[in-house]
């Protein structure tokens, strides 16, 4: 029965929490990342992309995504910020994912939109390369 619970504590959650929590500053981001020990997620979007919102509701937006990036902080990034203009200036196609460490290297990218199931895949190689760098275990 405890087991039960637990499993449904854990499809329910995400459910309640309201799907990712996006930050909107790299540096908050950088700072998260130190603290909690994770990667950072870096979903760089344009206003009026159509490609950047299809991603964002087939994809981003589904209801399993938190647990399925709980070792990446989520950081959403206009192509036009002075964060994406700063960090990310190689950025010249939206939909661009990044993964990055917290010492800022960018370590998988994924440039232009991708369906869910390659995007999963992705978010496993990435999990695996910040293992190999010592990020989490």
């Amino acid at each position: 029965m405890k087991r039960l619970l637990s499993i449904l504590l854990l499809l329910i959650t995400p459910l309640l929490s309201g799907g990712l929590q996006w930050l909107q500053s790299y540096d908050q981001a950088i700072a998260k990342a130190q603290k909690e020990h994770k990667a950072i997620m870096v979903f760089v979007e344009a206003e009026h992309c159509p490609y950047c919102e299809r991603m964002r509701e087939e994809v981003l937006d589904k209801a399993y995504m938190p647990n399925a990036l709980k070792h990446f902080v989520p950081l959403m990034l206009d192509i036009n910020s002075a964060d994406a203009k700063k960090y990310f200036p190689q950025t010249y196609v939206t939909p661009s994912t990044y993964f990055v460490s917290p010492d800022k290297k960018i370590f998988e990218e994924m440039i232009g939109y991708t369906n869910e199931e390659f995007f999963l895949w992705r978010i496993d190689a990435a999990e695996n390369e910040a293992k190999k760098l010592g990020l989490f275990k």
